[in-house]
């Protein structure tokens, strides 16, 4: 380097101050628009790709002069954006729920059909399960309903607008589908500052969704080091942190302790209270039927059922609980005579037989009863009936 290039490159060191990265992904508020791009560039490795795609140009032309200094060192933090009219009217129509419309949606890969002509409706103000078996095509959907993937042919939006048509779709639309999908060398609180800076989010709206999730607990932890519940924290606190009307979340209560389900089911409940769109994809069906009003059941890509958890038990078969010293004789004599049923621990349980049945066939085969009780079916043995049945009906035809 000659002496004028070394001398230019001082005065502009000067001029523009040093930027401190140990330990933080932010950028100094003093250091120049190529350094804050570089690492801006840089740090928007570990966001979701659904928020990649937003301007970030007025961050970097238009820099708070409180903008969080490097190294962890916090200070008050009001972002301005070139477009601030566009972000209000994302703000306001953020407040205004959408439903979520799948309208024929299907989707091949090679030879395998994933979806199939698949549509349904989840409204605001109820918490909507997303259910199916393993391969049934719920996260395929999900993927398609927040852009990630085309269908082959239908449409998933929010109200008529998909998800790649959303103005500001961060503000709008809380996704959370993988919880291993973060830059592992990032620190977690680097990753939300940055979070709540492309969104919009005050300091102090942030902070409150990081202590809601428990999250405040491991801010200085690399995201690398977490384990997995920490991890699904983390990835909810980044879908909830733009304070979104409309919640996509798949598998949410993976990883969780007691508590932190507990947590997450008041929290879900009580954005559904405030009209918010809520849709929950879970394998968890002891927890998910504590927190779901509506059900969407597929299975091999084709809806199987859509309607109201009351709905559906309402026209559910008859759910008997039979006690017996020969639970599981009687079990074998019921299957024998096509009824789905169960024992464990000297009970059994039947779908789809009226007491009446079971008392003449223990009567027939000498099993004494000691008591027939009918029971409310648990969201578990509808899923299981309802499934057990569709593959039943495939087979006939």
């Amino acid at each position: 380097m000659n002496t004028t290039s070394s001398l230019k490159a001082k005065l502009h060191k000067k001029k523009v101050g040093n930027v401190c990265t140990r330990g933080n992904s932010h950028p100094h508020y003093c250091c120049s628009d190529r350094s804050r791009k570089l690492l801006l560039d840089r740090c928007s490795a570990g966001i979701p790709p659904q928020y990649r795609a937003l301007d970030w140009s007025g961050l970097l032309r238009n820099p708070a002069p409180d903008y969080p200094a490097a190294c962890g060192k916090e200070r008050s933090m009001t972002t301005t954006r070139v477009s601030d009219s566009a972000v209000v009217s994302e703000g306001a129509n953020s407040l205004r729920a959408v439903p979520i419309l799948v309208n024929n949606l299907s989707k091949t890969i090679g030879r395998s059909e994933i979806l199939h002509d698949l549509t349904f409706a989840v409204a605001p103000g109820r918490v909507t399960g997303f259910l199916g078996p393993n391969g049934a095509g719920k996260t395929m959907t999900l993927r398609i309903l927040l852009g990630l993937v085309a269908p082959n042919s239908g449409t998933a939006t929010f109200g008529r607008r998909s998800f790649n048509e959303l103005t500001n779709p961060g503000n709008m639309v809380a996704s959370s589908l993988d919880s291993s999908g973060f830059h592992p060398g990032m620190r977690v609180g680097s990753y939300l500052r940055i979070q709540a800076t492309a969104l919009g989010v005050s300091p102090s709206a942030a902070q409150e969704v990081i202590d809601a999730t428990g999250v405040g607990g491991f801010v200085r932890a690399r995201i690398g080091s977490l384990s997995l519940g920490m991890r699904q924290r983390l990835s909810l606190t980044s879908a909830l942190i733009g304070s979104p009307s409309v919640l996509v979340l798949d598998e949410p209560m993976n990883g969780l302790d007691p508590h932190g389900v507990a947590w997450l089911r008041d929290y879900l409940r009580y954005r559904a209270a405030l009209g918010h769109t809520v849709l929950v994809s879970s394998h968890a069906l002891a927890e998910a039927e504590n927190l779901i009003d509506d059900v969407v059941l597929i299975d091999g890509g084709r809806l199987v059922l859509s309607s109201s958890l009351t709905s559906w038990r309402s026209v559910a078969p008859e759910t008997l609980v039979i006690s017996t010293a020969k639970a599981d004789e009687l079990t074998t004599h019921l299957r024998d005579r096509g009824v789905i049923a169960e024992s464990a621990s000297g009970i059994v349980r039947s779908l789809g037989v009226s007491e009446q049945a079971v008392r003449d066939i223990a009567t027939q085969t000498g099993i004494e009863l000691v008591a027939v009780a009918p029971a409310t079916a648990s969201l578990e043995q509808l899923f299981l009936d309802a499934t057990s049945r569709k593959g039943i009906e495939q087979e006939r035809g």
